[in-house]
């Protein structure tokens, strides 16, 4: 119980601090209508929800983005295959320090839409992105066509 809040649901995954607060309850379960993310003590991203119970049929439609892509499962998938991937030579004085990169390696092999998971060094986060954008991959297949795949990258920072 926190004092001022009431209700409230907290763990820490590494820097991450992930707060959950003023729970309604809904068919049932108990849900909560705010949840908070702190990135080393930061806040990052706020979600705040109302739940409420719809009556009569749901159009699913409505619910779809306004372009979704349908997928298909593979009888024969490959990963992509990375052909160059070069680390940073250094990230200057300190400990080691890890950058996390999403983004989708194309059908092209190349490194498309990449964006670092915000942990506090922006410099290196931004020379990540650079890094990474300049990778070169054998595209995912799929039954041996080439396809776009999302990717999660590291790069790895060492110390000097």
């Amino acid at each position: 119980m926190d004092a001022e809040q009431g209700t409230v649901l907290r763990w820490n995954v590494g820097d991450q601090l992930i707060e959950d607060s003023d729970y309604s309850i809904f068919e049932g379960s108990w849900i909560p209508e705010h949840i908070r993310l702190y990135v080393s003590g930061k806040l990052r991203m706020e979600i705040g929800q109302k739940l409420s119970l719809m009556d009569g049929p749901i159009d699913w439609d409505a619910l779809a983005p306004a372009n979704p892509v349908t997928y298909r499962p593979c009888k024969k998938y490959n990963p992509a295959i990375v052909q160059s991937a070069p680390q940073p030579a250094n990230a200057g004085a300190g400990p080691w320090y890890d950058v996390i990169i999403h983004g989708t390696i194309g059908k092209d092999g190349r490194v498309h839409d990449a964006a670092a998971v915000a942990k506090g060094r922006p410099e290196l986060e931004q020379q990540a992105v650079e890094i990474v954008s300049k990778w070169v991959f054998s595209p995912a297949t799929c039954d041996g066509e080439a396809m776009s795949d999302f990717v999660a990258f590291a790069v790895h920072f060492p110390p000097q």
